[in-house]
């Protein structure tokens, strides 16, 4: 079966229940590498990567499975490319953070994703472009303040993201 990131994946299981962990984090490495597809191996590996704080390594996996973006679904796709860019952000790759942000959110826009969605990444892909070129994109950042507002007429109650919504007025 090591041919089978499912069977990897079982055994890197087994290696993590008796407390070998690096044992299993070389499992689940070798079921990346049969099939980056497999959802369990590339979210354990995450999960690794965040917990040894190896945000290099976690950067490298996420650009590795955006190799095979033709078999995620539009909505796994911009997941990913989320989870990559708050890693090359924490990395400082601006520019790196910003198109992913930007394809999260062409992809919503595309989606219809409702207003709460659409200003996360709005406001994600207006502050890595900000960091990333030290200009202000006045224009992406209204737009920003403008769905900050549409959010509140929904129901938005979310502490973090007031917080980003009063960011968003100062900075504009």
């Amino acid at each position: 079966f090591s041919d089978r990131a499912e069977a990897l994946h079982v055994l890197a299981r087994i290696a993590l229940a008796e407390g070998k962990v690096e044992e299993a984090v070389v499992l689940e490495k070798k079921a990346f590498r049969v099939d980056p597809a497999y959802e369990e191996s590339y979210d354990f590996l995450l999960k690794h990567f965040d917990r040894t704080g190896e945000t290099d390594k976690k950067a490298e996996l996420l650009d590795n499975v955006l190799r095979h973006s033709s078999v995620f679904s539009p909505f796994r796709l911009a997941e990913i490319h989320m989870d990559r860019g708050h890693t090359v952000m924490q990395l400082g790759n601006f520019r790196e953070a910003s198109e992913s942000y930007r394809f999260c959110l062409e992809d919503a826009k595309k989606s219809g994703y409702g207003p709460s969605l659409m200003l996360i990444y709005s406001f994600n892909a207006a502050e890595s472009q900000r960091r990333a070129e030290g200009v202000i994109d006045e224009v992406a950042w209204q737009a920003v303040i403008k769905l900050y507002a549409k959010a509140a007429k929904t129901g938005s109650d979310n502490a973090p993201e007031e917080a980003n919504h009063w960011q968003a007025i100062h900075i504009a």
